[in-house]
């Protein structure tokens, strides 16, 4: 039994090793986004813990897929999941205001 516990700690733990290696990289792109959305609109917002990110891309994913990061609804895609505040309505109008600048 604790090396079926101990096999299965070690898969999940690869698992996640390589999923997050994955959104690592979107994690990065997307911090690069907030920072030119701050530049752009005098903020200071925060990124999302890099935890909270990975899943709300993944259910975003789940839903509709990831845009490919040339499309510009990976903008709209992504800025929301990387605020920390992406539930505050003032932000998420502040968002949609710049989005919508940005096309």
């Amino acid at each position: 039994m604790s090396n079926d516990q101990d096999l299965l700690s070690k898969l999940d733990n690869a698992v996640r090793n390589a999923l997050g290696e994955a959104y690592g990289d979107l994690f990065d792109e997307a911090v690069v986004l907030l920072k030119q959305f701050n530049s752009d609109t005098g903020s200071t917002y925060s990124a999302a813990s890099f935890d909270e990110f990975q899943a709300r891309v993944v259910r975003g994913e789940n839903l509709e897929g990831i845009p490919d990061s040339a499309d510009s609804a990976f903008r709209e895609f992504m800025l929301p999941k990387i605020v920390a505040d992406a539930t505050d309505i003032k932000v998420i109008r502040k968002l949609n205001r710049w989005l919508s600048d940005q096309v």
